[in-house]
């Protein structure tokens, strides 16, 4: 029968032997972190280089004399105001009005809005003068139409059917 060894409990003892494997794992750790830290070192130097050739660019870049012209400065500046203009137009209420004065005997054709003049130009086809005229009064009562002025008439072939050009002036808010 074997000896048997005797039984030791110090769990903290300071005999502690290491073994082949543990030093091996800590080779192994130490080559991971220094191959780690030279593939760092490699990013840097490359990261440097880049901002190194972008600030050399940059005065370049800079050096590039900013001119502008003040005439295409002012068109664009009026086109921006003229589209804001527009985006301020009572759209619903002017198309509610328009809609309300429908006529069956009376075709639209085109609509345009000039928010300058707070003005809508309506373009369109009657079956005869009389019903021509009864839209222009229906369309100038309708709110927020303030006037309705024909602006053009003409007579077109064997039917009387009148194509007519008029302008609907709006109230306008502040």
């Amino acid at each position: 029968m074997k000896a048997l060894r005797p039984l030791r409990l110090d769990h903290f003892g300071c005999e502690r032997h290491t073994g082949r494997a543990g030093w091996a794992l800590l080779v192994a750790s130490l080559l991971g972190a220094a191959a780690l830290s030279a593939w760092q070192h490699t990013l840097v130097q490359t990261l440097d280089a880049a901002e190194r050739r972008a600030a050399r660019a940059a005065p370049k870049v800079a050096a590039v004399p900013a001119t502008f012209d003040a005439r295409r400065l002012d068109e664009a500046a009026r086109r921006a105001q003229s589209v804001a203009a527009e985006l301020r137009l009572p759209w619903a209420e002017l198309f509610d009005a328009v809609e309300a004065a429908a006529d069956p005997s009376v075709a639209l054709l085109a609509i345009e809005p000039d928010a300058r003049r707070a003005a809508l130009r309506v373009s369109g086809e009657a079956r005869d003068k009389r019903a021509m005229l009864d839209y222009l009064t229906r369309l100038g009562a309708q709110p927020p139409i303030a006037r309705a002025l024909l602006e053009s008439h003409a007579e077109r072939g064997e039917g009387k059917r009148v194509q007519f050009t008029l302008v609907a002036y709006w109230e306008q808010r502040p």
